[in-house]
């Protein structure tokens, strides 16, 4: 489960101060699916960059099965965790959709169900 407490991401840009988000608390099951809708610009791919730990320059506490996301080991919390599927020119062109998702999990032999 993912647990999320006032979570703020600010960046700097020509020297003014810009939020994207604050203050943000939720959680997210260990099973399911989200969606994270929103419009060019609203913070969905930096929510994104810090729920799967590639930004740790935040406030506030993510927690990942009750530990903070800041405290684990980057690769293998990537590895055994997160998977992304990007946008269509990522994909692999010759493989259908499912089999796109469970490439990364053969590679690394983890299962997948």
């Amino acid at each position: 489960m993912i647990h999320v407490e006032h979570l703020s991401k600010k960046y700097t840009h020509k020297k003014e101060i810009v939020p994207v988000f604050s203050d943000l608390n939720f959680e997210l099951p260990d099973c399911g699916l989200v969606s994270i809708v929103g419009h060019s610009g609203s913070g969905k791919t930096t929510l994104l960059r810090i729920l799967s730990s590639f930004d740790k320059d935040y406030s506030g506490n993510v927690f990942l099965n009750d530990r903070e996301l800041r405290t684990l080991d980057d690769d293998s919390l990537r590895q055994q965790t997160f998977g992304f599927l990007y946008q269509e020119a990522s994909l692999l062109r010759n493989h259908t959709a499912q089999e796109n998702i469970e490439l990364p999990f053969r590679l690394f032999g983890l299962s997948y169900d």
